[in-house]
């Protein structure tokens, strides 16, 4: 199996879209009011069907109700499902996301980090099972090609720093 561990902010809403949505709305959004970039939409759509990854959230949007209602709604109208989502350790990704696949990961199964934000993923995880976005940008058609590529690579399957 192969997962992806899917940050929200600055992946799937980013800097250039909330700016473009600021200026043809008026007005300032809070996160579950803003829609997402329907490119990052798609090219996680994308990358899932050329994978055949599920989605583990790993995004502080796990953590309300609201949150994961608005973002459940938003990901359905692409076809996109939430697997599972990381349990809570104090805000910190990186140990968040090496608990779920200490818990669920076997040793054939292939995991990829899609985040903005890298301040404790990189001291639990390889490169090879991170795709860092840029917060202006979000999923672009650059990173969902390196998701596709990490994601469907034939080299032994390593999914955590030792």
């Amino acid at each position: 199996m192969k997962y992806i561990f899917l940050d929200v902010d600055g992946v799937l809403n980013n800097k250039k879209h909330y700016s473009k949505q600021h200026k043809k709305y008026g007005g300032r959004f809070f996160c579950e009011d803003m829609p997402f970039n329907p490119k990052s939409l798609v090219n996680l759509k994308k990358i899932i069907k050329k994978t055949g990854a599920k989605v583990v959230l790993s995004s502080s949007w796990r953590r309300t109700t609201n949150g994961m209602i608005v973002l459940k709604a938003r990901l359905m109208e692409y076809g996109i499902k939430i697997h599972s989502t990381t349990p809570h350790i104090d805000g910190y990704r990186g140990k968040e996301i090496k608990k779920w696949c200490e818990d669920n990961i076997k040793a054939e199964d292939r995991i990829l980090i899609i985040d903005d934000e890298m301040y404790d993923i990189e001291e639990f995880f390889k490169t090879n099972e991170i795709v860092k976005v840029n917060y202006n940008n979000g999923l672009n058609s650059i990173k969902k090609y390196e998701s596709i590529k990490k994601l469907n690579r034939k080299e032994k399957k390593v999914w955590m720093k030792k």
